[in-house]
């Protein structure tokens, strides 16, 4: 049965948000008067020191430095009246997220707890830095002094500042890098290659000095600048440079070289590449016979990715690869093994599954290369390009075409990503590469589909050695997922996954492979729960990531030789051509043309398939009704219904029985969501309806402070049954990026339920956490008998907020509702539902006035 369309849905006043009861405690006005004063006489005499030492070199005589305001508590971003200040430049806030608890500032429900804060970052001059020390003084005198005109706000982060100092060498280059550059020098390497992110400023003449300066400082080391790139929409200003290993040496030494000191560097950070195995020689396994089957239509699907095969029998006619960088040239046919596979999976799914193909072309950019100096051989993103501006040109160039040249897929619809960069693991801050993410997804109304990341790490199970094959099943897999937990800080996403617009895809342990048992081999995890190879969240500011899972390929697992007697040391079978796993299309060698492989780059092509898929049926719903869901929506459609099926299932029970030390329902929840965000998405259950289940979907737009009223009908055959009933609500948008606010997501969405006629109880998730993202997702039940009056309604409602900053435009979202009961129960929920709202109205909804 098909998917319903909502009615028109209804104006009304938003939701009130609720307060929570503060739990810090900040010292009072005296105390801060007499810690920091002193810090900020230090800063002055440090501002005229580093003046004094610019002026002795004859390159400024009145420097921008950046000063660096730590705050706990709730301190709201005050650009506008940062920026009343003549010089003070607001640069960047970013959160902060262990602040150690002193004899001033603690949580009073548990002292011993770490607190976050935020950096609050602005580029002073000396008149605007006199100007903030004679606020502090005002203040300092007297806390209820008149700062001036818009300056109020000040008094907020005085009484919540906890230090004020100087951006400094140690903040632009940390010990991580520091130890990795170390190793790589120890190890022989003639020079590295590493990037620097400058400030970001307002000023083109600014930047043009930053980028001049950076050019020198790097030539002071030896090294030269292979790309720059600044995109103001994203606040970055990046380059990538190559520095000989004498220069590095001086970069580690005691005393900082000029580089280090500069006041226009932000950080120094690992080169960022994404990269992909290319094989291992072994032999490959025959294809089954190939459907002949024509594509037709433009693409609505684009993969970014390695340059695939495309005269592959699975793969011909399929792909419109673009390669304006002529890689084609030097990328030999058998290295051409990740986008093959990729492409195969989003072409055809998994092989073994003998799934339809999808009816329309896919377009192919290559972004990676093969590289000649990996061992094993890898493909991966060039390393004298920026990472950040291959995909920016690529992604424009779908869009925007070039100089001369036309867009060259304006029909995208999806963009997949199924490489990520292992150097950067997330660590509370957004990458470039996900702020540029962002970005594009908001500009064009594209959907990027990205995959959480790969961390395959071997296992030590409490279990005696040589133990391990008399257990059951249940006790195998119930003490690996007590090692895997254990080793959770070490699967981090990884960049661009923590990309707030996209949709992160992380694997669950599932395949539809058959394979024999070898003996010493195990497949530890239950089938369709986590995949111990797929990296967890949470996302930015604690957002869920990733949000679904699909199926990405079960992997083996051998005891080592050697291990402790109390132990089990295992290894993964992780690159065998071998199920189980996916079955995919790689090049052919003597043997054949396809392998078994496994990843989360397999599930979030799924994921991409899934939503060539879904798109299919937004047309169908649109040649039925052609003004009711209009195609700028079809992204955030596509991303709602992608995880309106998702369910945790046993996922939680399995996570929860490996963490006993977790009690607390909420802390429960938020672990959960870690592992598997909403869980294992079901697409083709969203995208259909039964007798028993009746899906609405509706899009709109909204401006802040502004909301919706949604009505679903409520079918008088639930009136006074004994009977469970589900309520699925999932709300997708993409929001304007703030880079330089420590929220960045400026549109805040959400959906509440005002009444309750079918007393339902929320089933997963943690309520606040559902409201961190892009995509909230939840799933209500109740079974009591409820009363049930004809024409009765139960009401969803959207709210909209500006979150960081000011919201100019209005915010377009999708809205999927499912109402059912279990099958089989003769109660017809569908056509109660269906002829409630039935004429469709369409429901193009503009902007609430």
């Amino acid at each position: 049965m098909p998917l319903l369309i909502f009615p028109q849905p209804s104006p009304v006043e938003r939701q009130a948000g609720s307060k929570m009861r503060p739990t810090l405690h900040v010292p009072g006005h005296a105390r801060q008067a007499e810690r920091l004063a002193p810090r900020f006489q230090s800063l002055q005499a440090a501002f005229d020191a580093r003046r004094l030492e610019l002026q002795a070199s004859a390159q400024n005589s009145d420097p921008d430095l950046v000063v660096v305001f730590v705050t706990v508590g709730a301190v709201n971003d005050f650009i506008s009246s940062a920026e009343r200040i003549p010089g003070l430049e607001w640069l960047a806030a970013m959160i902060e997220a262990q602040v150690e608890p002193d004899e001033d500032f603690y949580s009073t429900q548990d002292a011993d707890k770490a607190l976050s804060g935020k950096l609050f970052l602005m580029g002073s001059n000396r008149q605007a830095l006199e100007e903030v020390v004679r606020l502090w003084e005002l203040y300092r005198s007297e806390p209820t002094s008149d700062l001036g005109k818009g300056l109020s706000a000040w008094k907020g982060l005085f009484l919540h500042l906890k230090e004020v100092r100087f951006w400094g060498p140690q903040d632009r280059l940390g010990d991580e890098l520091r130890q990795a550059w170390r190793f790589r020098l120890e190890t022989g390497a003639a020079s590295l290659k590493f990037e620097i992110e400058a400030w970001c400023f307002s000023s083109p003449v600014k930047n043009t000095a930053s980028s001049t300066e950076v050019r020198a400082l790097v030539g002071e080391l030896g090294g030269r600048v292979l790309d720059e790139r600044l995109i103001l929409d994203i606040a970055y200003h990046g380059f990538l440079v190559e520095v000989p290993a004498q220069g590095v040496h001086l970069l580690l030494g005691a005393a900082a070289p000029p580089l280090l000191r500069s006041e226009r560097v932000m950080f120094m950070r690992p080169r960022g590449q994404a990269s992909a195995r290319a094989g291992d020689g072994a032999a490959r396994l025959p294809d089954l016979a190939v459907p002949q089957q024509r594509v037709s239509g433009a693409p609505v699907v684009a993969m970014l990715d390695g340059l695939p095969l495309a005269n592959h029998a699975r793969l011909q006619g399929r792909l419109i690869v673009d390669d304006p960088d002529q890689w084609a040239e030097a990328y030999p046919a058998a290295e051409r093994v990740h986008g093959t596979a990729m492409a195969s999976l989003i072409a055809w799914g998994e092989l073994d599954a003998a799934g339809a193909p999808l009816s329309a072309p896919i377009y192919v950019r290559p972004i990676l290369r093969p590289d000649p100096n990996s061992n094993p051989r890898e493909e991966c993103t060039p390393d004298d390009r920026l990472l950040v501006d291959l995909v920016h040109v690529a992604v424009r160039r779908i869009f925007e075409g070039a100089p001369g040249v036309p867009p060259a897929a304006p029909t995208v619809r999806v963009i997949n990503l199924s490489v990520g960069d292992r150097y950067r693991p997330f660590a509370g801050d957004l990458s470039p590469w996900a702020r540029l993410l962002d970005w594009l997804s908001y500009k064009y109304k594209v959907l990027f589909v990205v995959s959480s990341g790969n961390r395959a790490d071997d296992l030590v199970l409490n279990v005696a050695r040589e133990s391990l094959q008399n257990l059951t099943r249940e006790a195998q897999a119930s003490a690996s997922m007590l090692a895997l937990v254990q080793q959770d800080m070490h699967r981090r996403l990884l960049a661009p996954a923590e990309s707030v617009n996209a949709l992160t895809v992380g694997a669950s342990y599932s395949d539809g492979s058959t394979f024999a048992t070898v003996p010493g081999r195990y497949a530890l995890f239950p089938e369709y729960g986590i995949a111990p190879y797929s990296c967890i969240g949470p996302g930015f500011r604690r957002a869920i990531k990733p949000e679904i899972l699909l199926p990405g390929g079960r992997a083996l697992y051998r005891e080592r030789p050697v291990s402790p007697p109390a132990e089990t040391h295992l290894s993964g079978v992780w690159h065998t051509p071998q199920p189980p796993g996916q079955r995919v299309a790689v090049p052919m060698d003597a043997a054949g043309d396809t392998i078994y492989t496994r990843g989360t780059s397999n599930a979030a092509a799924l994921a991409t398939r899934w939503a060539a898929q879904t798109f299919g049926v937004l047309e169908a719903l649109r040649a039925g009704n052609p003004n009711g869901l209009p195609s700028r929506y079809d992204a955030v459609m596509i991303k709602a219904l992608l995880a309106h099926g998702a369910s945790l299932g046993n996922i939680e029970d399995q996570v929860l029985a490996a963490r006993p030390d977790v009690v607390h329902w909420h802390a429960q929840r938020r672990l959960v969501s870690r592992y598997a965000g909403y869980g294992v998405a079901d697409v083709d259950r969203a995208l259909t309806c039964t007798e028993q289940r009746a899906t609405m979907l509706g899009v709109g737009e909204l401006r802040n402070e502004k909301a919706w009223e949604f009505r679903v009908p409520v079918p008088e055959a639930l009136n006074a049954t004994l009977v469970k009933r589900r309520l699925t609500v999932t709300l997708s948008w993409f929001t304007p990026p703030n880079a330089r606010h420590s929220k960045y997501r400026t549109a805040r969405l959400w959906v509440d339920l005002p009444d309750d006629p079918l007393r339902l109880t929320r089933l997963e998730g943690e309520a606040r956490q559902l409201q961190l993202g892009t995509l909230q997702h939840e799933t209500f039940e109740g079974e009591g008998a409820v009363p049930v009056i004809p024409g009765q309604n139960l009401v969803i409602r959207v709210n909209c907020l500006a979150d960081a900053g000011r919201l100019d435009n209005p915010v377009e979202f999708a809205l999927c509702v499912s109402l059912e009961v279990a099958e089989g129960v003769a109660l017809p929920i569908y056509e109660q539902v269906r002829a409630r709202i039935t004429p469709r109205v369409a429901v193009g909804v503009e902007a609430s006035r």
